[in-house]
């Protein structure tokens, strides 16, 4: 499986509600940062922490909904530019951002995986152009 796959399939597994099968799909060592400016922003390390915190996320929304507006991958990097939708649960607070994800490969295993609250910061850090 390619790191693109891996990473679609990422998505596809967590929009699904199938967090351990979404987590079959990283390095069984996975450290996983939340976006610096994010309050109780956490790092999460291994499988079972990220799969707790895809499902903490998962459950503060009525059907969250990621649309993947560009993945990139480059040798050990690969970036992820998604639109978040969704209502907050309780409130119905309607949610619709951009965030980006950077992920750093070994071996075509993700090894790490950082967000961030826009697509133009997520390019940055990996070094890829802007969109």
């Amino acid at each position: 499986m390619t790191v693109e796959e891996r990473i679609r399939g990422l998505y596809e597994r967590f929009m699904s509600g199938d967090f351990d099968a979404a987590v079959e799909l990283v390095d069984p060592d996975i450290v996983v940062m939340d976006a610096e400016e994010l309050p109780g922003g956490r790092t999460y390390r291994g499988r079972s922490e990220m799969a707790g915190a895809l499902r903490e996320l998962y459950e503060m929304f009525d059907g969250p909904t990621l649309d993947v507006r560009d993945l990139r991958v480059q040798s050990d990097r690969a970036v992820g530019l998604l639109r978040v939708h969704g209502r907050g649960k309780g409130g119905g607070v309607p949610i619709d951002a951009d965030i980006g994800h950077v992920f750093l490969v070994r071996d075509d295993s993700i090894v790490e995986m950082r967000v961030f609250l826009d697509h133009a910061a997520a390019l940055a850090e990996a070094g890829f152009q802007s969109e």
